[in-house]
């Protein structure tokens, strides 16, 4: 009975995770199916399908790995779990998509906290702020980046001889015409260069001037990058008189350029690991 008990304890800390997150997406389908759902067909926000998962390795990494542990709950933790919940659920009867798929998130984010809060109070909480990303708070940027896109490809038109006449959001050529969308805001490389710079940093960074600048350069790369991008466009559209197919179907040019940009960028952490601090001699 000894013998069964002890094997018990082992597997609890494995199990109780495991069921809480079962228990989510059981009680919660009629919320996480159509968030994960809006992650899939998304191109905004298909980097939730992403984040959540590595937040998670990252948290289980950072408390020892799958080392056998016992459990250490959180009531603080906790508390917030309880809350969280119930406002999604408040939300969902609101009709609020925004604050329920907010408060989802959130609720699958803090489960490593709830459950070893007492032993992750004492490292990092970086696991976690970088499972925030996953929360849908990013539309309300689209119309920013959308103008300040707009604002760029302007100037950048206003240097060359090509003819065009700018009226509201369009940029119109002698054969056809360009309307800088929201789906031109370049918001989806705002938020790769976020995520993939912050777990870069987190991962192989220790002092903060390495880690500012290389997370600084690549949102600075995403945004020329997306400005290139439409620009780019635009003298193909001059040139091939509108009938290039990347003119009418350009997702794919633009994550080509986010990675020609994304391959200079790991280069240039070269330089950034050279004034970093460096790590510890373990030796001694």
């Amino acid at each position: 009975m000894k013998g069964t008990e002890l094997g018990f304890a082992k597997i609890l800390p494995f199990v109780v995770p495991l069921a809480l997150y079962a228990a989510l997406l059981v009680l919660r389908s009629e919320t996480y199916v159509p968030l994960l759902s809006s992650w899939w067909s998304s191109h905004e926000l298909s980097q939730g399908l992403i984040i959540l998962p590595i937040s998670m390795i990252l948290a289980i990494t950072q408390l020892g790995g799958w080392a056998i542990r016992p459990l250490a709950p959180s009531y603080l933790w906790l508390s917030v779990f309880v809350v969280a919940n119930f406002l999604l659920v408040i939300a969902r009867l609101s009709n609020i998509q925004v604050a329920e798929y907010f408060f989802a998130v959130i609720a699958v984010v803090i489960v490593p906290l709830v459950l070893f809060g007492r032993i992750a109070s004492k490292e990092s909480l970086f696991p976690y702020l970088f499972g925030a990303l996953a929360l849908p708070v990013w539309d309300p940027l689209n119309p920013v980046f959308q103008h300040i896109s707009f604002i760029a490809t302007r100037v950048i038109m206003g240097l060359t001889t090509i003819p065009h006449y700018v009226e509201g959001y369009s940029i119109e050529l002698i054969d056809g015409t360009f309307v800088i969308d929201t789906g031109c805001s370049g918001l989806r490389y705002m938020i790769s260069a976020i995520v993939i710079s912050l777990l870069y940093c987190h991962l192989y960074f220790r002092g903060w001037k390495a880690k500012v600048l290389s997370i600084v350069s690549l949102i600075a790369f995403a945004l020329i990058g997306n400005w290139l991008r439409i620009f780019l466009i635009i003298l193909i559209g001059h040139f091939t008189r509108m009938t290039s197919s990347i003119v009418h179907d350009h997702a794919t040019f633009g994550w080509v350029i986010f990675a020609c940009l994304l391959v200079c960028w790991f280069y240039m952490n070269r330089w950034f690991h050279s004034i970093d601090i460096p790590a510890p001699d373990v030796s001694k």
